[in-house]
């Protein structure tokens, strides 16, 4: 397909192709057209600003890599808004890829039809780490899979401003904003395994503090939520300590002595 439109611009907020006329059975397969024609045709990579390209169909976790820069990316649709948790598949498969670090980035489609976007996000796959992974309730045994796990992310747990506006209300985001966006928590591409898990949830506790200044007892406040998502951890208002030295040293955060810590224009303008 080709693009004619600026970057940052949308070519058209309605696919030209219609519901009645796609040969598909179910409305899953058909909204899954709809989504994927219209993310080739109107989207551009958070990163670069690149084409996505379809992966090929049956690729397990992945429907879009960047053709530019090859970023992975994994969309879903819904027409009801997401919520606080959005719902994945596999447990295993989830956890593997995590751990093995091949997890997409995942753009989040609300669409109404006939078919237009209404809200477009993107959670950069440095945020979707271990911690937010919730194990769903096994199928039942008289399922066609019975016994199967899937999950949910949890999105309480990560910073508000880990999701990346891209369409707000039917409305466009200029590209140079996404990628400004996008660029402002790069660097934590550079933490591997665990240790991100951890930078992303001490991120989500500043951010639920919900003020530009704080203390480390606010911190601390949250410790049970910590504790929660790293069971295994004996210590762990000190591995909060180093996460904020981290953060301080990242530039997201100051530290003004004394226990008092603020948020930079970098935390902010995220």
């Amino acid at each position: 397909m080709e693009r004619n439109h600026l970057p940052g611009q949308f070519a058209s907020q309605s696919m030209s192709i219609q519901l009645t006329e796609l040969d598909y059975k179910s409305a899953s397969q058909r909204a899954r057209v709809l989504t994927e024609s219209w993310l080739a045709v109107n989207a551009l990579c958070p990163a670069c600003g690149g084409a996505y390209v379809k992966t090929p169909n049956n690729t397990k976790v992945l429907d879009f890599n960047c053709k530019s820069c090859t970023r992975p990316f994994e969309l879903k649709g819904s027409k009801t808004k997401f919520g606080k948790k959005v719902v994945d598949g596999a447990y295993g498969s989830m956890i593997a890829s995590i751990r093995e670090g091949r997890q997409p980035n995942l753009i989040l489609m609300n669409y109404r039809l006939p078919f237009s976007v209404l809200d477009l996000f993107i959670l950069p796959r440095r945020f979707i780490v271990e911690p937010m992974v919730v194990a769903r309730t096994p199928l039942s045994k008289n399922a066609r899979r019975a016994g199967w796990v899937g999950c949910n992310l949890d999105l309480e747990i990560i910073p508000k401003s880990a999701l990346i506006h891209c369409v707000i209300n039917g409305a466009p985001v200029p590209q140079e904003n996404i990628q400004r966006s996008w660029a402002a928590t790069e660097e934590l591409e550079s933490i591997e395994g665990a240790e991100r898990g951890w930078i992303a949830v001490a991120l989500g506790i500043v951010d639920s503090i919900g003020s530009g200044f704080f203390s480390i007892d606010d911190i601390y406040a949250y410790e049970s939520r910590a504790s929660r998502l790293f069971p295994n951890n004996k210590n762990v208002k000190a591995k909060l300590r180093q996460q904020l030295q981290r953060l301080r040293d990242m530039g997201f955060i100051e530290f003004h002595g004394n226990g008092a810590y603020a948020l930079t224009n970098k935390f902010i303008g995220n």
